[in-house]
């Protein structure tokens, strides 16, 4: 009798544990960036409009971090941005050594990171030329601030050697400019990220601009920049336009992840395109054109239906064999 009568917790207990594990299989572990930054803001946009326990955002170091995360299994999907990713498929860049990631496929591209350049509104630095002495925040190593940075800063004719660098996270920039222990740091993101306009209260902002010479200099050189302007007003004290550069933030999955979740994360987006550009100030970004156009690596067998139906042709990480497979 005892023993029928511990069987039944156990079993209880099993059961418990076989459903836990199969919810956490379900859970889509998306990897962003820093809190303060436009991944994550993305990311939590995008689960607020999910069901409840469908996403688990995960703040990391930035886009190399997230595709040697998803190349390890550590999650299932990304937001990185697209030079980075071009470079870890093709074993380039800070990939060059570890090789190439190729478990590694597209879902769509969201939207155009600016690069942002932060000083003072009250510091006598308005031109990248007058970063050269100064203690300047590239980002974390491992994100793709860091990387436009040290392009940006080259194209410019300023080396390693002209300017003391720091590694920090977007928050903890923005409070490192607010107390003076940095001069500048550079952000690629989202107009309007969240580490920036939290300095509104306190202080007032210059974005440094980025000429036609050195912009069409720099894409040139590096095929994912394209000429973007932050509009007036974006941030405290910003009263006029700002021309710079962006790349194109991509959202990945693993190849391994099924193709019904990426389905469904899909159909999650586009349904919500009005929503989503609202929220994240996308202006017309979310749509299957700009989703698709120029972005680095082959797309995920499970955007294969969507984008099909929509007219727009993709380069799919399936056989060459199945009825689905086109190059865009």
């Amino acid at each position: 009798m005892k023993k029928r009568i511990l069987a039944v917790p156990m079993l209880v207990l099993l059961v418990c544990l076989n459903a836990c594990g199969r919810a956490e299989q379900n859970v889509i572990r998306l990897g962003t960036g820093d809190k303060g930054g436009g991944y994550y803001f993305f990311a939590k946009t995008l689960s607020a409009l999910a069901e409840e326990g469908t996403f688990e955002i995960l703040n990391t170091d930035g886009s190399a971090d997230n595709i040697r995360r998803i190349a390890q299994g550590e999650l299932d999907m990304a937001i990185v941005q697209n030079d980075t990713l071009h470079d870890a498929y093709n074993a380039q860049g800070c990939f060059q050594e570890s090789g190439a990631v190729t478990n590694i496929s597209a879902v769509a591209a969201l939207y155009t990171a600016a690069c942002h350049i932060v000083v003072r509104a009250d510091s006598d630095i308005r031109s990248i030329a007058d970063l050269q002495g100064r203690t300047i925040s590239t980002g974390k190593p491992e994100s793709s601030t860091n990387k436009n940075a040290q392009q940006i800063l080259s194209a410019a004719g300023l080396k390693e050697t002209d300017v003391h660098v720091v590694h920090e996270s977007f928050t903890d920039a923005a409070a490192a400019l607010q107390e003076g222990r940095i001069d500048a740091f550079f952000c690629t993101a989202l107009v309007g990220l969240k580490a920036l306009t939290a300095l509104d209260d306190s202080m007032e902002i210059h974005i440094l601009g980025i000429d036609d010479v050195l912009a069409q200099r720099l894409m040139a050189q590096y095929d994912s920049y394209a000429r973007i302007t932050i509009p007036a007003n974006s941030y405290n004290g910003q009263y006029t336009p700002v021309q710079t550069v962006g790349v194109k933030a991509v959202l990945v999955a693993g190849t391994g992840v099924s193709a019904e979740k990426v389905k469904q994360v899909v159909h999650l987006l586009f349904d919500n395109a009005q929503e989503i550009e609202g929220t994240c100030r996308l202006g017309n970004a979310v749509d299957v054109d700009f989703a698709t156009r120029d972005v680095s690596i082959p797309f995920h067998d499970g955007t294969a239906e969507f984008y099909r139906n929509s007219g727009v042709q993709v380069r799919l990480d399936i056989p060459l064999d199945t009825d689905v497979y086109s190059v865009g």
